[in-house]
């Protein structure tokens, strides 16, 4: 049976074709975020993870980088199953910034503990990402997301019994804005309309959206049926990959 751990290193794997201690307990509260449409649901607060390319990415030796990159795939099955670690995925090439590798979304409150368990990584003790750390809080459930993966591979294997079944994930879209009304409205419209799986506040400052989109024609579609005409220079658009669970994420409670 497939585990989560090839999960996750399937994902880190497929990053670099792109672009060539116990963490405390989630916190669930009642208080609402800024968007009064959020104010019934349950708060999850967690730690958002950008890894980007860091000062060793291109001077390592294919050994050095391939024993860091080793370790990068353990800490992150380590994390899984500690409960550290709800959600990674790569980033494309054509990210918000050049450098963007991928994500980590982890499961504690306090973005120092966060960033400390990030640390425990061995590729980025190595130098090959260095760290970006932001809060988030988010009323979608996102404690469900790696069980909803492994739902989703168990399906697989029960339709092909007695086969080695790989895992498999898609590509999705984050898109990113500084939080004010209207990008709240255009936040709400997503989420009424289905296309945003989840979403939540970046340091309670900027929206961040998993767009039920495959590409960045897609998303522009789906920001411009949502209210937001003028792009240029608004939204941060992100391809990205991750397990196709997150298509069940906003039924989850």
């Amino acid at each position: 049976m497939h585990d989560h751990r090839r999960t996750l290193s399937c994902i880190v794997a497929l990053a670099l074709i792109l672009i060539g201690g116990c963490a405390s307990p989630p916190t669930l509260d009642t208080a609402p975020p800024q968007d009064p449409r959020l104010a019934d649901t349950r708060l999850r607060h967690g730690v958002w993870i950008f890894l980007k390319t860091g000062p060793a990415s291109s001077t390592l030796s294919p050994e050095a980088m391939s024993e860091a990159m080793s370790g990068h795939f353990a800490n992150m099955d380590r994390l899984v199953e500690a409960g550290q670690l709800w959600l990674a995925g790569p980033l494309g090439s054509t990210g918000a910034a050049h450098d963007d590798r991928g994500v980590f979304l982890l499961a504690t409150a306090d973005t120092a503990e966060g960033l400390a368990l990030a640390q425990t990584d061995p590729a980025v003790q190595a130098g090959v990402f260095v760290l970006e750390a932001h809060s988030l809080s988010s009323g979608s459930a996102l404690e469900h997301i790696v069980d909803l993966d492994r739902a989703h591979q168990a399906a697989r294997e029960a339709a092909r019994p007695g086969e080695d079944v790989p895992w498999e994930g898609r590509a999705y879209v984050l898109a990113r804005h500084l939080r004010e009304d209207a990008s709240d409205a255009i936040v709400a419209s997503l989420r009424d309309s289905g296309v945003a799986l989840f979403d939540g506040l970046l340091d309670d400052r900027d929206w961040l959206v998993c767009l039920d989109a495959q590409d960045l024609t897609a998303a522009r579609s789906a920001l411009v049926a949502a209210g937001a005409v003028k792009l240029a220079g608004e939204w941060t658009l992100m391809p990205w990959y991750a397990t196709t669970g997150l298509v069940d994420l906003p039924s989850a409670r």
